[in-house]
């Protein structure tokens, strides 16, 4: 059965280089990484982080809040089968939602790459969202147990994605390096992190970064950079992922083909570049982005999963 993802970036696609570099950026899960989608495909694309390398990531401090619920008469303006949030009319015209069925299980006679599988998810999109180009706006809301148990496999690349967060909220550390947890599975590698954020839902919680993803080392700009929320109920019977497009002044418009003239010089430098690109981005101020991620924030603090 074909996954209902698929990657909105269409145009990213010509500054990558083979897949085949994608996966030496891997680590050895044995699997490939997250692609993402093209533009305008109905159902929203995700890039599997499995464990991909990153660059020589530089710490990130994180912040921990207990986000308020949304402003007293903030009534949900999105609600889908006993989901609802409010979203504040600045970030998009309006949102629609819908009901993903889950692929089916991986066959261990004949497996699936893991970034084909998918559990049933509850989809909302955003119409008319501030920024036009870039990632395709959403959040989803499924059950991370039943997405276990459709991928399978020793190691379960979604299991651990679960472990790593769940040490997170635990350990709530001062900083991070590596790749922060990311479901649904990608087929591409987390190139960078930073603004690090615990964040409480009305009934869950979890963390919010800004990233981008890439199947190989490209150019760090506004077309792929994004903000994500991950986390679950308080129950753990369903997990939240939200995909919401920012930008900043201080990242390229252009996809970084200005950067990337000098490919071998630009692939020698990688790891220097994304480790001083990160840094400058995580020393600004939250409200420096578009969309604010105060916006954002507020968005995923007021998500209710009532199920």
């Amino acid at each position: 059965m074909e996954h209902h993802h698929h990657w909105k970036l269409a145009l990213v696609l010509t500054i990558l280089i083979p897949v085949s570099l994608a996966c030496a950026m891997m680590p050895g899960t044995g699997a490939t990484s997250p692609t993402m989608q093209p533009a305008e495909k109905p159902a929203a694309t995700q890039a599997s982080k499995t464990e991909s390398t990153q660059p020589a990531a530089a710490t990130a401090p994180a912040q921990d809040t207990a986000t308020a619920a949304p402003t007293a008469g903030q009534k949900p303006n999105g609600y889908y089968e006993g989901i609802s949030f409010y979203y504040d009319p600045a970030l998009a015209k309006g949102v629609s939602a819908q009901t993903l069925e889950a692929s089916a299980p991986s066959d261990p006679k004949d497996p699936q790459p893991f970034f084909m599988i998918s559990p049933k998810e509850f989809q909302f999109d955003f119409q008319g969202y501030l920024i036009p180009d870039g990632m395709k706006p959403e959040i989803l809301v499924f059950s991370a147990k039943e997405y276990e148990t459709l991928i399978g496999g020793d190691p379960n690349p979604v299991t651990r994605q679960l472990a790593g967060l769940s040490k997170l909220m635990t350990d709530r550390p001062a900083d991070s390096s590596g790749s922060l947890p990311f479901l649904p599975v990608w087929d591409a590698g987390q190139l960078m992190h930073f603004h690090l954020k615990f964040l409480k839902l009305q009934n869950g919680e979890g963390i919010r970064y800004l990233t981008e993803y890439g199947q190989d080392m490209a150019p760090l700009s506004n077309a792929l950079l994004f903000y994500t929320f991950q986390g679950q109920t308080r129950d753990g019977a369903y997990y939240i992922s939200a995909v919401l497009p920012v930008t900043h002044a201080k990242l390229p418009g252009d996809n970084g083909e200005t950067l990337n003239k000098d490919h071998a010089n630009f692939i020698q430098n990688y790891p220097a570049y994304v480790v001083d690109v990160q840094n400058q981005l995580n020393a600004e101020n939250d409200n420096s982005f578009n969309p604010t991620l105060e916006k954002l924030d507020a968005l995923i603090a007021s998500i209710k999963v009532d199920k």
